[in-house]
C-alpha cells in the first residue's frame, strides 16, 4: 500500500515522518514488545544517510480498529533536513523474540526535502 511522500523544506522539522507498519496483506501489525529505527538515504547517489537509533512506536499495545495500531513516527533532527533532495526511507522493526523486518518490504517511503528561499 503506497503512502504519500513526506514533504518538507530544507531545515524544517515538520511534518514528522509518520507511517503504519503493515503486513503483505495490508493489515496493520501489532508492535507490542518491538523496537524500531528509521533509515534514510539520498535516492540518487545514496549519500546523506540518516540512521536513527530509535523511531517512536506510537502505541505498541493498540489493537484493531485503533488507528495507532502499527504506527511509527520519527521526529527530524536539524542535520536530517539540511540537504535538499529526494530520499528513500525505511523503518527497521525488531519484534519481540528478535525477528527483524524492514518496512516497506518492497520499495521505500519517499521523503522530499525542497530547498527554501532563505
Amino acid at each position: 500500500m503506497a503512502q504519500p511522500a513526506t514533504r518538507l523544506k530544507r531545515g524544517d522539522l515538520g511534518p514528522i515522518f509518520d507511517s503504519t507498519i503493515r503486513d503483505r496483506d495490508g493489515n496493520a501489525l501489532s508492535l507490542v514488545g518491538a523496537t524500531a529505527r528509521f533509515l534514510m538515504r539520498d535516492s540518487t547517489d545514496r549519500s546523506n544517510v540518516v540512521i536513527a537509533a530509535a523511531a517512536t512506536i506510537v502505541n505498541p499495545a493498540a489493537v484493531a480498529p485503533d488507528p495507532d495500531l502499527g504506527r511509527i513516527t520519527y521526529a527530524w533532527t536539524a542535520p536530517d533536513t539540511q540537504a535538499p533532495g529526494k530520499f528513500d526511507a525505511e523503518v527497521e522493526v525488531t519484534f519481540a523474540g528478535g525477528i527483524v523486518e524492514t518496512f516497506p518490504n518492497v520499495g521505500y517511503h519517499q521523503v522530499v526535502i525542497q530547498d527554501d528561499i532563505a
